[in-house]
């Protein structure tokens, strides 16, 4: 089963994407800001990791960036 990191700050959007996934047979991480997602990226070694853009805290650019110098192989896509 594949783990997905999901960051959204939106919880309605969240919750959409989070029950997609599941029905798609991911297990799902939760992040709502950048730091999270970093935390949760070093922590659970997710297989994806699905970024909004605007979050607070660390917008998903930074936090892309950030995960990118953690793991230089993740790959990025826009």
């Amino acid at each position: 089963m594949a783990i997905t990191l999901l960051a959204e700050d939106t919880a309605t959007v969240r919750m959409a994407v989070r029950e997609t996934l599941i029905r798609l047979g991911h297990e799902i991480i939760e992040a709502t800001n950048g730091a999270e997602v970093i935390a949760q990226f070093e922590s659970d070694e997710p297989d994806t990791v699905l970024l909004d853009i605007a979050m607070p805290t660390r917008n998903g650019v930074s936090a892309l960036k950030a995960i990118r110098s953690i793991d230089p192989c993740a790959e990025g896509v826009a």
